[in-house]
């Protein structure tokens, strides 16, 4: 059993739970993994399912905020079985919400998606304006790790359109973030390590004193 199955059990026992126990907003966090999980696994009729129950959830309770989100994960599922008409609805709807209750890094993720769709769809220009938009929001939130891939995307856009001297400089500037933003991360990761092997060192080191002094 691989890890996505282990998983799939865990979060199906959870979601029984959180039926019996009336939980509802724990409910609709079990189903949403589980929709995740039976999209990586490609089982799109459960994971739409799952989806859908969630959704309704959240437009019965009115949270714009989980709506939004709960839109946008619908059209990601869409966009993976290729039915971009009906991705591009459902991604649309969710941005409309996000910039109406200004949740920008939600306006950012569905704009990249939309994005994409026009890359797919060889509109170019249309793709261009959504990555642009998504690389503004990423810059201003300081949500790196997106702002990398960002660049990426437009450098893609620009040479989709045959503006190759704009492609290479943005994909120089993928290049520098992804530099910086990855090492930095990896710097933080070594100095994590290297304070918990200096404290499990001093542990050990106290657990040996403290047990030579014993008579």
């Amino acid at each position: 059993m691989g890890n996505l199955d282990i998983s799939t059990e865990y979060y199906l026992k959870a979601e029984k739970i959180c039926l019996e126990e009336g939980l509802a907003r724990e409910l609709q966090m079990m189903r949403g993994n589980l929709a995740s999980n039976y999209q990586d696994a490609k089982e799109y009729d459960k994971a739409l399912t799952q989806y859908k129950l969630v959704l309704a959830h959240w437009e019965s309770v009115d949270d714009k905020r989980l709506i939004a989100k709960g839109l946008n994960s619908i059209g990601s599922l869409y966009f993976d079985l290729d039915s971009l008409k009906l991705s591009k609805d459902y991604y649309t709807k969710s941005l409309n919400i996000s910039r109406e209750f200004g949740e920008p890094q939600m306006v950012g993720l569905t704009t990249r998606n939309l994005g994409k769709i026009g890359m797919k769809d060889q509109n170019f220009s249309r793709a261009l304006e959504y990555f642009l938009e998504a690389t503004r929001i990423s810059e201003q939130t300081g949500t790196n790790t997106r702002n990398v891939g960002d660049y990426l995307n437009i450098s893609e856009a620009y040479a989709a359109l045959g503006q190759y001297k704009r492609a290479y400089e943005n994909r120089k500037i993928h290049f520098q973030k992804y530099d910086s933003v990855f090492r930095k991360e990896k710097i933080e990761q070594i100095n994590e390590l290297d304070i918990q092997y200096k404290t499990e060192k001093k542990r050990s080191k106290s657990h040996y004193n403290r047990k030579k002094s014993k008579p």
